[in-house]
């Protein structure tokens, strides 16, 4: 037992499996529900699902709302793929927020009109630019 345990703790095996775990213990329902959606979806989902770090990260940062990590996951890559910040840690971070955060629609303040994710990273990135995020973040 002991050499098993050594050699998934050496290979990130358990780790990436505890994660794994972790999101699929929440998140199964809507993550099939994504899925249904059609093939892309699902290849996302096994993308999502092979990505330790970026799965980390999302449990370390509260999860997806709603436990909709394939929405997360859509949101976070149409950031990224917007931004020419992608070595910036910091706006990854900020992308990472914004998709989890609105995995779930949002209406903007008293409408019906939903929070565009893109324009609602863009506005912290400036704010971020402008200092006006806390040093911290």
């Amino acid at each position: 037992f002991h050499e098993l345990e050594n050699t998934l703790l050496k290979n990130d095996m358990l780790d990436s499996l505890l994660t794994k775990c972790s999101v699929l213990a929440t998140a199964t329902k809507q993550l099939a529900e994504y899925c249904l959606q059609g093939d892309e979806q699902s290849k996302r989902v096994d993308e999502l699902l092979a990505n330790t770090p970026l799965l980390k990260g999302m449990l370390y940062n509260g999860g997806a709302k709603g436990n909709n990590y394939g929405q997360a996951f859509d949101i976070y890559n149409n950031i990224l793929s917007l931004t020419d910040e992608n070595d910036n840690e910091v706006m990854q971070r900020l992308a990472l927020g914004t998709a989890l955060e609105l995995a779930v629609s949002v209406n903007e303040f008293d409408t019906t009109t939903p929070v565009d994710p893109i324009k609602r990273f863009h506005h912290y990135k400036q704010a971020y630019v402008n200092g006006e995020l806390d040093s911290e973040f």
